[in-house]
């Protein structure tokens, strides 16, 4: 492979004699005050005509010649994709574990909570009720403790998968199936940690709300792993076109031929005009004699059906097929007499 490749390169974008101080070309800066994940600093690097030598170059998977061109075979490639696709699918995995987490600390608090809060008076005048034995209450929060058993074990297989994906080397069924379920979790656990930390502040009433309590907390920090690694909406859109490759492949790989047709390709043969059959064929209606049989065995039983019909019509029902009755009607033979027709046919 020559001119395009995938190309890695080390620039140092700091001076090692002062601290902070950026190198001739090179910006940095501060995203500013965030609204959660404090914790985790955020910035801007930007680059202008900045020279970088050849001996920078990461070149592991491949690299530039003294001619100036890259060379880089096809499996080199296949392992430089995987490197750099998962190095996505490890962030994906722990933005949507770090979610989970978050989802689960807040069902915890709020459960804890429920245990130990009670209010309003027992109905056989023990005391006040706890807020769990509620039946509302524990549709709150036992659905989501539910869910967040079966997110632990779904994470913990991607886990295991993406650690064999790592020590088998490339595998391109591997990779695009740890592709769609890092990018489907990540966007399936954000969207819970969202919705139930929410559910959580809620379940606690105003106690839920003090920051001691620390719901708000985990509110305004899991709020982002909606956007980080993959906007959720786009994630889901990755995980479509996934599915849908994957079901045409197996479609063009278990289809078999039909009727002599060497690919299987053949299409109805109902009548005219060109038709792209089930099979994806294009040839007009019956010009192959598969799709000639298939048209004559239709019309065979669409004419048994209507000689079946003209000869038991149901009761009561006008058939043009019966012959006219001695009185002139077309009821059939046996049926109730008509309103307009007191004979019996």
């Amino acid at each position: 492979m020559s001119g395009r490749a995938l190309r890695r390169r080390a620039v140092p974008a700091r001076s090692p004699r002062g601290k902070g101080v950026d190198l001739p070309g090179c910006t940095s800066g501060d995203n500013g005050h965030k609204g959660g994940l404090l914790g985790v600093d955020n910035g801007t690097l930007r680059f202008d005509h900045v020279r970088v030598p050849r001996a920078n170059l990461l070149s592991r998977y491949g690299g530039i010649g003294d001619d100036g061109f890259v060379r880089l075979g096809d499996r080199e490639l296949g392992e430089a994709v995987l490197h750099d696709v998962g190095t996505l699918v490890r962030g994906r995995v722990c933005v949507g574990a770090g979610a989970a987490i978050a989802g689960r600390r807040a069902l915890s608090i709020a459960t804890r909570y429920a245990l130990r809060r009670r209010q309003f008076p027992s109905p056989d005048g023990d005391g006040e009720v706890v807020l769990l034995d509620y039946l509302w209450h524990q549709r709150r929060l036992l659905p989501g403790i539910a869910k967040a058993y079966a997110f632990g074990f779904a994470n913990n297989d991607l886990i295991e998968l993406l650690a064999k994906s790592r020590t088998e080397g490339f595998d391109d069924d591997l990779q695009r199936s740890l592709e769609s379920r890092a990018a489907g979790l990540k966007a399936a656990q954000s969207r819970f940690a969202n919705d139930i930390v929410q559910v959580s502040r809620e379940a606690c009433g105003g106690a839920g709300f003090i920051s001691e309590n620390q719901l708000t907390l985990l509110r305004s920090d899991v709020d982002i792993f909606a956007t980080f690694e993959g906007d959720n909406t786009v994630l889901m859109q990755l995980v479509a076109r996934g599915l849908l490759t994957g079901y045409r492949e197996t479609w063009d790989r278990t289809r078999s031929p039909r009727d002599g047709d060497e690919d299987g390709r053949h299409g109805r043969a109902d009548g005219a005009g060109t038709y792209g059959g089930a099979r994806g064929c294009r040839r007009p209606r019956g010009a192959c004699a598969a799709g000639q049989q298939r048209g004559r065995r239709a019309r065979s039983r669409l004419a048994g059906a209507d000689v079946r019909r003209a000869r038991t019509p149901r009761a009561g029902v006008t058939c043009p097929a019966v012959p006219a009755g001695p009185c002139g009607c077309r009821r059939g033979r046996g049926s109730r007499p008509s309103t307009t027709c007191r004979t019996t046919c």
